[in-house]
Formats: C-alpha cells, structure tokens, sequence
C-alpha cells in the first residue's frame, strides 16, 4: 500500500492511494491537461473510486472530466456536487456544478475500498457532510478542510456548522496522538502535520 500526494501547482492537495495495480483518489481538484489520469497510467494503476472529503469547488473540479469511477461522499455533502452556492465555485471565476456521477453516499463507520479499510470520522463544520478518512494499517488521517498545520478551515460558508467545531476536534483527536503512537495528518492544503503537534496547538482553545 502507498500514499503520494499529487499535486500539480494548484492550491488543493490530491493523494494517490495505491495497492497492487489499484488506486483511488481523494479530493481530485484539479485535472489540467488530464495530469491527474497521466499521473495514474505512469504508474501502471487503474482508478478504482474517487472519494470526498467534502464537496468545495477546489476539492472537486476534476470530477468535471473524470466520470467513470464511482464518486464516495458523505450523505448530506452530496446536494453541493450540483450547486454553485454550496461549492463555493460562485466565489471563483468559473462557477460550476457536476452531474452525471455515480455517487455513493456513506454515513460515519468504516469504507472498503479496494481492499484497503478506511474509517470515515464525520466532522462538520467546514461543512455539514465534512469527514476524516482515517488509515489505521499506515497511522495517517486525510483531513481535508477540518485540520491543517496549525489552523482549522474557515466556517463562515453556506454549508459551515461552527457551533460544531469543538465536537468535530474533540472527535478527531481521539485517534493516537502521543509520542510514540502518533498519526501523520494529510491536509487538504499545505503541508502535512501529525495529530500530536496539532493537539499541543489547539488543546487550549477548543479542546479544555
């Protein structure tokens, strides 16, 4: 099992989740060029699914050209796939909405995609239907818009629950964080992180 970070000099990051000659994508938001299909038939992989960490228009834009895999989202976030105010694409130049998917909606438990185990953790307030992937066989957490490097995501959007915050963190960090048991957190931007450093930086604020 493998995990890259894909990301071709636009502001959302896209990982590559590889096994055999199988892979999926989480949060495909930018295809320029089909860099992102490139990417995977160097690799000699064929895409099996894409999944969602919520449905923000950089998080999402390459779903307007890749639509032959199914698409994996949580249920309620699946209503900003085809509405411009709900993406976020109105605040950006080119506002968009994406149908024709085939859409698999999850709740909070457990994914298996292509043989890999993943535990979804709902955490809303980014959006309402924001979730965690956790993969416990490799320690890592896919964040998206709910953890960063010293920040969480903005919730001032149409969707963004913020009086959830302190539930969302308190639930997200009840995954290993301590020194010798630590998780690497992939963000949805920026640099990657671990829970341990992020537990230190916001235990004060929002979870005393």
């Amino acid at each position: 099992m493998k995990v890259e970070l894909l990301y071709f000099n636009h502001n959302c990051n896209c990982y590559l989740i590889s096994q055999g000659n199988d892979c999926f994508l989480i949060d495909p938001g930018f295809n320029h060029n089909n860099c992102l299909i490139k990417a995977i038939n160097d690799r000699k992989l064929t895409l099996r699914a894409i999944l969602l960490t919520h449905a923000h228009y950089d998080h999402i834009e390459a779903l307007k050209t890749i639509k032959n895999v199914p698409v994996y989202l949580y249920e309620n976030e699946e209503k900003s796939l085809n509405n411009e105010r709900f993406n976020c694409s109105v605040m950006s130049a080119n506002p968009f909405i994406v149908e024709g998917l085939n859409v698999k909606t999850f709740l909070e438990g457990e994914l298996d995609i292509i043989g890999i185990k993943l535990q979804v953790i709902h955490t809303p307030f980014h959006t309402s239907g924001s979730v965690c992937y956790y993969l416990k066989e490799l320690g890592v957490v896919f964040t998206g818009d709910t953890l960063f490097l010293h920040a969480i995501g903005r919730y001032d959007l149409p969707t963004s629950t913020p009086r959830l915050i302190r539930q969302s963190l308190t639930k997200l960090f009840k995954l290993p964080h301590e020194e010798n048991n630590d998780t690497i957190v992939y963000p949805g931007h920026g640099s990657k992180t671990t829970l341990s450093r992020e537990y230190r930086f916001f235990k004060k604020e929002y979870l005393d």
